[in-house]
């Protein structure tokens, strides 16, 4: 089932995602931006819920956070979906799940 290959904690470059069995996710981000004269610090969280269907992930925020610098900017509870697709996971190679063109590796 796909929603069971899901399931767990995924990594990318500043992002993680976690998938529980009760299809509840949480997804928490921060980038640190440096640009030229300027700097800022970003971090998003969100909470929420997920659903599978023909290969595509909706996620469906229910709480979340975007902070610049440490002060709440507010947050916009979007639905989104992604294609996924789960790559690997076979004999010796760790699984890794492609969100649209996001590469996550399982932790």
């Amino acid at each position: 089932m796909e929603i069971d290959a899901l399931v767990g904690s995924w990594t990318a470059d500043n992002t993680n995602l976690e998938f529980k069995a009760d299809g509840t996710y949480i997804r928490v981000s921060s980038f640190d931006m440096g640009i030229t004269t300027t700097y800022a610090n970003l971090s998003i969280d969100e909470e929420g819920t997920y659903n599978v269907a023909a290969g595509t992930v909706t996620f469906t925020p229910t709480s979340g956070h975007y902070r610049r610098n440490g002060v709440d900017e507010g947050f916009e509870l979007e639905v989104r979906q992604a294609s996924f697709r789960i790559e690997g996971g076979e004999g010796l190679s760790k699984p890794k799940l492609v969100l649209d063109t996001v590469e996550y590796a399982k932790d």
